[in-house]
């Protein structure tokens, strides 16, 4: 087993949508109790509209909190989870690339265009659009995502000189 030279785990940072998804929950479970109990509401809203809207809110706060991405390095190969969409590692061995570049943008500029892409690449961040880019011989695009932009350079450098 070789030698890691650069590991990262990174959670969501969304706490503006863990905000957002928790006031509604609160509210949509208040509004519920107090048509239906408290007030004696005649058009209160149906159980059968409230607990999809709440499973439904309950769902995005539980993906909120939980994903994480958990990236590791060595001289061999570099590998990646994605939980909860990748939860099995997936290994990329360096003699497998073709192309591997560091990309950092600017963080005002990663939210152009409602930070949508329209590409073929595998994207694996949460980070916005800082980390690295990676093509592989058989053609397959992969970004994956880094907070650590100094560390993931000086690991690929490494990786890179011992070849």
């Amino acid at each position: 087993m070789a030698k890691k030279i650069f590991t990262e785990e990174q959670k969501s940072k969304s706490w503006d949508m863990i905000a957002i998804l928790s006031f509604l929950s609160i509210g949509l479970t208040y509004r519920f109790i107090e048509q239906n109990f408290i007030s004696g509401i005649e058009n209160a809203m149906p159980i059968s509209t409230f607990l999809p809207l709440l499973m439904l809110l309950l769902i995005a706060l539980t993906y909120f909190i939980k994903v994480k991405l958990s990236v590791r390095m060595t001289k061999n190969h570099i590998s990646f989870s994605y939980y909860p969409w990748k939860k099995k590692r997936q290994k990329i061995k360096w003699e497998n690339v073709t192309h591997c570049e560091i990309v950092q943008t600017p963080q005002l500029a990663q939210w152009n265009g409602w930070n949508v892409h329209f590409s073929n690449e595998n994207v694996f961040s949460l980070s916005g659009r800082s980390g690295l880019s990676l093509t592989t011989e058989d053609g397959n695009k992969f970004f994956i995502g880094s907070r650590n932009i100094k560390e993931l350079s000086l690991a690929i450098k490494r990786v890179f000189k011992q070849e």
